[in-house]
C-alpha cells in the first residue's frame, strides 16, 4: 500500500494541472456531501422547535404608491393588529 501512495505522489507531483483538477473535484464532492448532511440534518433530524407548526403565519405589507406587494411590516402596526386580531389565535 505504501508502494502505491508513493506512486500517486509522483503521477501527482509531474501534472499539476492533473493535480489541481483533482483536489478542486475533491473539494467540490466533499463540500456537497456537507451541504446535503446539513440540510438533511436541519430539516429532518431536527425540524423547527414550535408546536403546530402547520400554523405558523408570516404577515406582508403592501406599499401601493411605491408598487411593493409584499413588504415587511412596521413595528406600530405589528403591535396594532395584534391587539385588534379577530382572526388569529395565540397557543
Amino acid at each position: 500500500m505504501l508502494r502505491d501512495l508513493v506512486y500517486a505522489y509522483r503521477i501527482l507531483k509531474k501534472s499539476p494541472i492533473a493535480t489541481a483538477v483533482t483536489i478542486l473535484a475533491l473539494a467540490l464532492g466533499i463540500g456537497a456531501n456537507i451541504g446535503s448532511f446539513i440540510a438533511v440534518n436541519a430539516i429532518l433530524l431536527h425540524p423547527f422547535p414550535y408546536h403546530h407548526l402547520e400554523r405558523i403565519m408570516t404577515v406582508w405589507g403592501t406599499l401601493p404608491k411605491a408598487g411593493v406587494d409584499r413588504a415587511g411590516v412596521a413595528a406600530a402596526d405589528f403591535e396594532d393588529w395584534k391587539q385588534h386580531n379577530s382572526s388569529f389565535e395565540l397557543l
